[in-house]
């Protein structure tokens, strides 16, 4: 794709004028040119920020329903038109992260006004003073471009904004499979004294290499998060293992996914532990999960939020 075509497309159904356009574009092309994007793009979009060039689709004057026709218009391929689509789209989440648009504080807010919350308000009001890590993968971090906060950083601000004595760490790290999040255990997660640790790994795990095979295979998996619940048992931290996501799309099929599942069903069974069962809630698919088909958006981690809230009233009220 050339960023001229790009422009040509934009100003169709765009109202910027050709500087903000040009500019826009050149974002466009960096992120479909990089390969590692997800430090890249951000830092050009401070500096768009910064020396106030459009960042967003509100700023382009850019109707979000548009964006696969442009995509479309662009793409010689159904991949290209993947492509390109997604990173349209990752430059306007990562533009309103920057702007501060529906942060972990205004999601937190909407996450008080679920109506089913007011049912257990009291009991989250009289939650004991614990430390809370939260430990695990891109789903749980808020660098990704999918969400404009993660659930865990969601549900920091929802306590801070109601004085609890309750704190929350996130110790999630994009990418990590079990086996890089055990590497880092000991640092990023021992060395916080955690009360109660929330693990939840699997999606990098499952995810097929070019031979067609997991990254980890289940066994491997299994193994490996034992040795968490193991560690974290030796310290006198209680454990909850949160399943792993169904995917939509990628390298992960459904079917070699509920292997990682079942493993987590019976870590938890054999570990006495506590368990949010994502899996299960599979109506969320189609309108949690960002364009990607894997990770979630902001409306998918509000979802786990409130999935983990209600678990977290249930247990230690």
């Amino acid at each position: 794709m050339k960023e001229a075509d790009l422009e040509l497309a934009l100003a169709t159904h765009c109202t910027a004028d050709s500087d903000s356009l040009m500019a826009f574009s050149r974002l466009v092309a960096t992120t479909l040119e990089s390969e590692n994007d997800s430090y890249l793009t951000p830092e050009l979009i401070k500096m768009a920020h910064s020396l106030s060039l459009p960042i967003t689709f509100l700023e382009l004057g850019l109707d979000p329903m548009v964006v696969h026709r442009i995509a479309e218009e662009l793409g010689q391929s159904p991949e290209d038109i993947f492509e390109i689509e997604q990173a349209l789209l990752k430059i306007n989440i990562w533009g309103e992260k920057r702007q501060g648009v529906r942060d972990a504080s205004k999601l937190a807010e909407e996450l008080a006004a679920f109506p089913e919350l007011e049912k257990l308000d009291s009991k989250l009001s009289a939650l004991p003073g614990e430390r809370i890590v939260f430990f695990g993968d891109s789903l749980m971090s808020s660098v990704h471009w999918a969400a404009h906060a993660a659930f865990p950083d969601i549900l920091k601000a929802f306590f801070a904004a109601r004085k609890s004595p309750l704190t929350i760490h996130n110790a999630a790290i994009g990418g990590n499979t079990s086996q890089k999040g055990l590497d880092r255990m000991e640092a990023d997660v021992m060395a916080h004294n955690p009360d109660r640790v929330i693990i939840k790994f699997g999606v990098n795990d499952a995810a097929t290499n070019k031979d067609g095979k997991p990254t980890i295979s289940p066994d491997g998996y299994q193994e490996r998060v034992q040795r968490m619940i193991t560690r974290c048992f030796e310290a006198n931290a209680k454990v909850v293992l949160a399943s792993p996501c169904k995917v939509s799309r990628g390298s992960v099929s459904e079917a070699h996914f509920t292997d990682y599942h079942q493993m987590i069903k019976r870590l938890s069974e054999d570990n006495n532990t506590g368990l949010i069962d994502f899996f299960e809630d599979a109506d969320y698919l189609s309108s949690y999960t960002a364009f990607d088909g894997v990770h979630l958006n902001s409306d998918g981690q509000l979802f786990m939020a409130r999935r983990t809230l209600q678990f977290l009233a249930a247990e230690l009220s």
